[in-house]
């Protein structure tokens, strides 16, 4: 059970180590690539909404929680404070 419990925090920390990596290197080129509108929609920037629910509530639910909230960000949906706090 221990190394179950290993094995989730180091997948758990490749996650993190690698939108911490998109964060310090891709996300500071949105706006060359994508225009100057590139912004992001709600108040807890999705990397470090994915980032808190990776802590909290481990793998599984962590991705599903992550998608949820990368579907919901569209010109279509509303700015401002997020409905889905971790």
């Amino acid at each position: 059970m221990r190394v179950f419990c290993f094995i989730k925090k180091i997948i758990c920390s490749i996650f993190i180590f690698a939108i911490r990596c998109y964060k310090a290197f891709l996300s500071p080129l949105n706006p060359y690539i994508f225009g100057s509108q590139c912004r992001c929609r709600f108040n807890t920037i999705c990397s470090d909404y994915a980032i808190i629910v990776l802590k909290k509530y481990g793998l599984p639910r962590a991705l599903y929680l992550i998608i949820k909230r990368l579907i919901a960000c569209n010109p279509f949906s509303d700015l401002g404070e997020d409905d889905q706090q971790p």
